[in-house]
């Protein structure tokens, strides 16, 4: 749901039973030259959900709705404009 240049990517990951809220952006060219990301392991997916910004201050989008109706299984991954 990110774009180069824009907005950022944010993430809900679990690998290996542990639950991970990771974040990135780059610029226009893509992750080679100006980029940034993080990453934080949490206890648990209501966790890294209350990490997600509610609304994102660039582009105003709201970033921890969509993530819960990606967990709900109510829009595919990287699909926005269904809800």
């Amino acid at each position: 749901m990110g774009a180069n240049d824009e907005s950022d990517w944010y993430w809900i990951l679990t690998v290996d039973g542990k639950t991970y809220y990771a974040t990135g952006g780059c610029d226009y060219t893509g992750w080679d030259c100006q980029s940034s990301g993080s990453i934080q392991e949490v206890a648990d997916i209501a966790a890294a959900l209350a990490l997600a910004p509610e609304i994102e201050t660039y582009g105003e989008r709201p970033i921890r709705k969509w993530l819960q109706a990606q967990i709900d299984g109510q829009l595919q991954v990287g699909v926005v404009d269904a809800i």
